[in-house]
């Protein structure tokens, strides 16, 4: 028993320091965001955070893309600052003000926030100008656009409650505006990954809804978004509420006859045409919230997007609960040989995942083919989250 009562004592020991070493790391890492890599840029100087930064000086690259790119697109958002990629970043400062009751990590990120909101919402429209294809260029002091410059939010939900205590208006538009702006076609409830932030939302270019490309994971933020709204609001006309079923009936209703797997979007025959990967998991996830802000139970419903074993893919049976963090790496087509796993992608796009992440193994969504092996996957792995909940369980 002793033995027992000082391993215990050992194993606590060692969980308290690691908790704190991780603090310190991330102290350090946030007393530098703070301290070095904000817009001291171009003619008007913002506290809004760089988005790359040379990791020896806080400040911008000398050179603003790398040597050698890994993507297709200025994703790098060069000599520019983007907040939606940095909201983990800001939970975590607020979080570590908490931690250690010092305000200067919080008042951080809410002067970002706030010079956010005063530089990027579109005037027309009020969707905030930030994700894929637009970005802050902290240089030139204007909002610099690329790929299309189209309005993006995905994958995660946006951590609207950071936004509504800053400007609750605001944040209200333009959550109202992703709706109206990305379900291209009422009647069917087709949605778009992209929305032109220039136009009033709901006025759409001609054959615009013919063109939606409805990815699962932009269907996933745009539900959340607008029942986390509904919730908040009250949603006495339901029309939030609405529009939320509209898109996510949509996706469901493209559920494979054979699998009743999601594919990850049901009109390009490219890749992921044939896959249902992580974004599974994820739509699940934001109709189970979804169905917890309405009380509607019909998202709870569809959120159980795998309820027995799919036809003709050998897989096991699981709820929406186990797709939160289950999710099926995929492929077009695959093959095995008596060794390691042999990945073969036949695609026209020159997007190519398997330039960009280890895709293992794989089924497709179709179930036309032999699936090989399920692969256990955490869903966009954030590093700054996993450390905070390290410190918050430990």
């Amino acid at each position: 028993m002793k033995i027992l009562f000082a391993v215990v004592i050992a194993l606590f020991a060692t969980a308290v320091v690691h908790a704190a070493d991780y603090l310190r790391c991330v102290r350090f890492h946030l007393d530098r965001v703070v301290g070095r890599s904000v817009d001291g840029y171009g003619p008007e100087h913002t506290q809004m955070w760089l988005a790359a930064i040379d990791a020896t000086t806080g400040r911008l690259p000398t050179e603003p893309l790398p040597r050698e790119l890994r993507w297709y697109r200025k994703i790098t958002l060069p000599e520019g600052s983007n907040l939606y990629w940095d909201q983990s970043t800001i939970l975590a400062a607020y979080t570590l003000s908490d931690l250690t009751q010092h305000d200067r990590y919080a008042a951080a990120a809410d002067v970002y926030l706030r010079d956010f909101l005063r530089r990027c919402v579109a005037a027309r429209s009020g969707l905030f100008l930030w994700e894929n294809h637009v970005y802050y260029d902290v240089v030139r002091d204007e909002v610099a656009a690329f790929g299309g410059g189209y309005h993006e939010c995905r994958p995660h939900t946006p951590a609207w409650e950071l936004f509504w205590k800053q400007d609750p208006k605001a944040t209200e538009r333009a959550i109202r505006a992703m709706g109206r702006a990305h379900i291209k076609d009422q009647a069917s409830g087709r949605f778009c990954r992209h929305a032109d932030w220039r136009e009033t939302p709901g006025v759409f270019a001609e054959g615009e809804a013919q063109g939606a490309k409805p990815f699962l994971e932009a269907g996933a933020s745009l539900i959340d978004s607008l029942c986390w709204l509904a919730d908040k609001t009250g949603d006495d006309d339901g029309k939030l509420t609405q529009m939320a079923l509209q898109a996510a009936r949509y996706s469901y209703a493209q559920r494979d006859t054979n699998t009743g797997l999601l594919r990850n979007q049901p009109i390009d025959r490219r890749w992921d045409y044939y896959a249902s990967t992580t974004e599974v998991g994820l739509w699940a996830a934001a109709l189970i919230r979804a169905g917890e802000y309405t009380g509607n139970e019909e998202f709870l419903r569809m959120s159980n997007v795998s309820t027995g074993s799919p036809a003709g893919t050998g897989l096991p049976s699981f709820s929406a609960a186990t797709w939160r963090r289950i999710a099926w790496n995929t492929a077009p087509s695959c093959s095995s040989r008596s060794g390691p796993m042999e990945i073969k992608l036949s695609i026209s796009s020159r997007y190519d995942p398997c330039r960009h992440a280890g895709l293992k193994r794989c089924i497709r969504a179709s179930g036309s083919q032999e699936p090989r092996m399920a692969v256990l996957a955490d869903s966009m792995p954030n590093t700054c989250s996993r450390i905070l909940q390290t410190l918050i369980t430990a």
